[in-house]
């Protein structure tokens, strides 16, 4: 009987540094525990896994910067675990991914002043209490309710995550899209396939809660 080939998979997550620490630690780190645990009988790992938040957030010109970090950290991951085959390392985005600079920028208070808005008002939070509206949103700090009509805007707030993917890959792109936004990872070397999700599905400043786009599992 064939035996079956090992895999060995080497899982990280929450690459979201802070501003004075650096990466070059990290690594060095990783590459000293993979000579402890091969020396043990462990393969050294065949796939790596990257299980979202890569950065903190931030401005958008220091987002840029920590995805220009986190992309040379993974890359040297690459190079070092993988053999430079970035095939091999899967990549899905965590709630630190999400731009919370757009969803601020397009969400808007819903007036309660007249009789007519307060009516408004009524059925939007009587809509956001019975279904979670998704163009609605609670504010606790203000105790009052948002809204936006932009969806497009909206999607974008994980361009700049987008915008890494590419230019990590280079071929493979992560749509900004919602119901685009399930990605499979096939490695036929190992027989195995990953499928990634975006576990952030109307996650923003307002609504800071994790939850798949159900449309994605189904495909």
């Amino acid at each position: 009987m064939k035996q079956q080939k090992k895999i060995s998979i080497l899982h990280i997550s929450d690459l979201h540094k802070n501003e004075g620490d650096d990466f070059k630690n990290l690594f060095q780190t990783m590459v000293d525990d993979c000579d402890r645990y091969v020396k043990q009988g462990i393969e050294k790992p065949n796939i790596i896994v990257v299980s979202g938040d890569l950065i903190r957030g931030g401005k958008p010109e220091e987002i840029r910067q920590q995805y220009s970090e986190a992309k040379n950290f993974l890359e040297d991951l690459t190079d070092f675990f993988l053999n430079k085959d970035k095939s091999r390392i899967v990549i899905v985005p965590g709630n630190h991914d999400v731009d919370w600079n757009v969803t601020k920028s397009i969400m808007t208070p819903i007036a309660n002043n007249t009789e007519e808005e307060k009516k408004e008002y009524k059925k939007a939070l009587e809509l956001y209490l019975r279904e979670r509206a998704p163009k609605v949103r609670w504010n606790w700090d203000d105790q009052q309710l948002y809204s936006f009509k932009d969806v497009e805007a909206y999607n974008s707030r994980f361009q700049l995550f987008s915008d890494f993917y590419k230019s990590f890959y280079g071929e493979r792109e992560f749509p900004v899209d919602p119901s685009e936004q399930t990605v499979i990872f096939d490695v036929p070397e190992y027989n195995i396939s990953f499928v990634g999700f975006n576990s952030c599905h109307q996650n923003d400043h307002l609504n800071k809660v994790g939850q798949i786009m159900p449309t994605c599992v189904t495909k």
